[in-house]
């Protein structure tokens, strides 16, 4: 199947691309502003589906969106009506904005009616779309999560208005699968519901990207099992220059080896991990609740375990081959020894982030 995408520069469109490429092996051709009348009218007719996503979101010139909006619909619309076979599938994505007395509103609503009044020649979808944000989104053109993204990295401050208004937003990736759908089931409803929106208000997403943006040198991340917070997560990253790619972490370091705190997580658990140089142990304490899970992943020793009530005891060894995680379990006094000739690394994940006022961890 031929898939043809407009606007191919712009937000939706970058991301429609990758998506269909990624999760399908349908044909994309594209056009753009710099495409010639015939380009267009080639591309159009050698295509099964047409997905819009041209348009002009914001200037101050109402010329534009009438250009952009309104005119562009309807060359497109004249062309299919004449080409020949197979009826196309038509994809608009148009704005819950149509009912706002806006320049932006009123072209969008006009460019509806427009494709609606010509659908004979082509079987026609109208994406009524919120707030769409996510990666390779325009600050202060496309979406204003790209704006405080943006804003936070540089520095810059921000205004804010009627932040407790609750709003619909959908994640990029969810709108790509959603018309991906829409292209395998091809139903018959001119305007689709669109699915996996998210309710919220401008002062909460301000303040889960400012709990990003603050908390990530502290190695914090967001609540992951939370779909906003995950999506402002990625979105969030998706804005960094290349210099901040990286960041460090501290170190501490003793004649025992390294230990060093990774990622923290909201839900309360916690990431690190030592080493232990030859000849070295580490350990010899316990925890009454907390548990840690530890992954050798280099060096050889030995992982040894006391029950402090029956004094029991349990030990494995480990190697450059091992494949297993131990759990450290509740009263039991845990230790590491390195038994080989050069320095042993132990990923360490702990259901609970470290507190020094209380640390459930006592020295045998």
């Amino acid at each position: 199947m031929n898939i043809l995408i407009t606007g191919q520069n712009g937000f939706i469109a970058k991301n429609l691309a990758i998506y269909f490429k990624s999760y399908s092996n349908l044909n994309l051709y594209f056009i753009n502003k710099k495409s010639t009348f015939n380009e267009i009218k080639k591309k159009i007719n050698n295509c099964d589906v047409i997905i819009n996503t041209a348009g002009t979101n914001r200037s101050n010139y109402k010329s534009i969106f009438v250009k952009n909006n309104m005119n562009f619909i309807s060359k497109i619309v004249k062309i299919i009506s004449q080409s020949k076979g197979k009826k196309k599938i038509f994809i608009h994505t148009s704005t819950t904005k149509v009912k706002e007395k806006t320049v932006y509103g009123i072209s969008k609503k006009k460019s509806e009616e427009i494709l609606i009044k010509y659908k004979k020649n082509y079987k026609l979808f109208i994406l009524r779309l919120p707030n769409v944000f996510g990666k390779w989104a325009k600050p202060n053109y496309n979406s204003f999560i790209a704006t405080i993204c943006n804003n936070l990295i540089l520095n810059k401050k921000i205004k804010y208005h009627d932040v407790r208004r609750k709003l619909n937003f959908i994640y990029i990736d969810d709108l790509c699968s959603q018309i991906l759908k829409l292209i395998q089931k091809n139903k018959k409803t001119l305007f689709p519901k669109i699915k996996n929106q998210i309710k919220a208000n401008i002062f909460l997403i301000r303040n889960i990207l400012e709990k990003i943006h603050e908390n990530r040198d502290n190695l914090y991340t967001v609540n992951m099992s939370n779909k906003l917070e995950r999506c402002l997560y990625s979105t969030y990253l998706s804005h960094l220059p290349k210099k901040n790619f990286y960041y460090k972490f501290k170190k501490h370091a003793d004649r025992r080896g390294d230990f060093a705190e990774l990622i923290k997580q909201n839900n309360n658990t916690q990431i690190s991990y030592f080493t232990i140089n030859p000849g070295q142990e580490r350990g010899g304490h316990y925890h009454l609740t907390k548990v840690e899970k530890f992954i050798p992943i280099s060096g050889k020793g030995i992982i040894k375990m006391v029950d402090k009530n029956t004094n029991k005891k349990f030990s494995i060894k480990y190697n450059e081959t091992s494949n297993f995680i131990l759990d450290t379990i509740p009263g039991w006094i845990h230790s590491v020894k390195n038994l080989g000739k050069k320095k042993s690394v132990i990923i360490v994940w702990s259901n609970e982030i470290f507190n020094k006022k209380k640390p459930d961890t006592f020295i045998n």
